[in-house]
């Protein structure tokens, strides 16, 4: 995984159903597994009360934010800060209760606050997978290896003087 300046998770399900109602205590996302919070000396934001969305950062457990459940899609962010790109190696996520945590969600990166990709995509869950007011991790998986790249130049062979290829290889 490489380092980034945005970090969001993207909600496109919801536990409580129809509402999409989404509330937390607090998010952390950590550049190893079991590591420190990262989110420091950064800007918080969200896509539904955006003026409250510190609150999932701020370490503050005894306030939470809440989207006001919308029916559509919301989702929150980090942004570390010009020049503070990190890796996201897991996230946790503190919810208010069981009906109002993510049941389908994926963990999205960027460098210019616009235009994101998914790194991770989390589903399935259901109200009894949450407990309100125990955190829960999400580790981040690897990403897949590069294909490897086609060979430069073209492999060598053995015809037989019928022209059938008996044997293929790469040149050293």
């Amino acid at each position: 995984m490489l380092p980034h300046r945005y970090w969001r998770v993207y909600v496109t399900q919801s536990t409580s159903g129809g509402t999409m109602q989404i509330c937390a205590y607090e998010v952390e996302m950590r550049g190893t597994v079991g590591g420190a919070d990262q989110c420091n000396g950064g800007t918080a934001s969200a896509s539904h009360n955006n003026d409250r969305a510190y609150r999932l950062f701020d370490n503050n457990t005894s306030e939470y934010w809440i989207n006001g459940g919308p029916s559509e899609d919301t989702w929150f962010q980090y942004d570390f800060g010009a020049g503070n790109a990190v890796i996201v190696a897991e996230w946790k996520y503190l919810p208010r209760g069981q009906y109002e945590a993510p049941k389908e969600c994926a963990l999205q990166w960027s460098d210019n606050g616009t235009d994101f990709t998914t790194a991770a995509v989390w589903s399935g869950m259901t109200s009894s997978d949450w407990i309100g007011g125990v955190e829960k991790l999400f580790v981040v998986p690897d990403p897949p290896p590069p294909p490897t790249p086609p060979p430069t130049v073209a492999p060598w062979q053995f015809r037989c003087s019928g022209g059938r290829v008996l044997w293929r290889g790469n040149a050293l």
